[in-house]
């Protein structure tokens, strides 16, 4: 937990916009539910640097998959792509998968897998963007009434060295 809240500090800290660090959390989170792991790093910089936003929360977003997600997402992908690309040559026994099971059964395997991650790519990514956008609009507005606070204060109330007192008046007008 205090990684996860060190994350959410580090994003919340980022100075950007906060539609540019939803965008780029809202990108990453939508590239790491694609199945393209040796990929995901490249896509997300790319998408980031071609729409302008925050590159460091796209590549926090790619963290939605990791190794204690990946299974519970790859199955998950498969079922919603089968559910949508039906394979009449039979089912693929997820329990017993080898290199050359999935080799042989190909594109049709890889094809499901990525209809199945953009179909729950998209939604996730959504939830994540306007998520992630109302977060950091929130903390900077705090943050910006916090730091017109201070200022305001400062302003009331200036620093002892500059305050006026008689023995200071005194040695300055010379008496």
């Amino acid at each position: 937990m205090r990684g996860l809240r060190h994350v959410y500090m580090k994003v919340l800290r980022i100075k950007s916009t906060p539609h540019a660090i939803a965008l780029g959390m809202g990108l990453g989170v939508f590239v790491g539910l694609l199945p393209i792991i040796p990929l995901q790093t490249v896509v997300v910089l790319a998408l980031a640097l071609a729409l302008r936003s925050s590159k460091l929360t796209a590549l926090i977003g790619t963290l939605v998959t990791n190794p204690l997600t990946i299974p519970f997402f790859y199955l998950t992908m498969l079922k919603i792509g089968r559910f949508f690309l039906p394979d009449g040559r039979g089912r693929l026994n997820p329990d017993h998968w080898t290199i050359g099971e999935l080799l042989q059964a190909g594109w049709h395997f890889y094809a499901s897998m990525l209809l199945g991650g953009f179909v729950l790519a998209l939604p996730s990514a959504v939830v994540a963007y306007f998520l992630t956008l109302a977060l950091t609009t929130a903390h900077q507005k705090r943050r910006a009434r916090k730091i017109a606070s201070c200022a305001q204060r400062k302003k009331n109330h200036p620093p002892a060295s500059k305050l006026s007192t008689p023995s200071t008046d005194a040695a300055v007008s010379g008496k």
